[in-house]
């Protein structure tokens, strides 16, 4: 990603975005007990359909664009 980001602008972006994503994770894990607590078992037990949702719709974006490129490829 960061050889790809170009402009010295973008690859500030890249490294701000980078430390938002760990912030925001660090406070999951860190506030996980208070998490589970506020969600309760339901609540929970949505989040973890969508994030299983969000991961599948990935795979399956990996899998088409695999496809896509192996026929590419080989049809060249």
């Amino acid at each position: 990603l960061y050889a790809n980001a170009g402009s010295l602008q973008n690859k500030i972006i890249l490294f701000i975005t980078i430390l938002i994503v760990f912030s925001i994770s660090y406070l999951i894990l860190v506030y996980s007990r208070h998490l589970l607590f506020f969600l309760g078992k339901t609540g929970t037990r949505v989040a973890m359909l969508i994030m299983g949702l969000m991961l599948l719709s990935i795979a399956v974006k990996f899998i088409i664009k695999g496809i896509f490129d192996a026929v590419q490829l080989y049809s060249a």
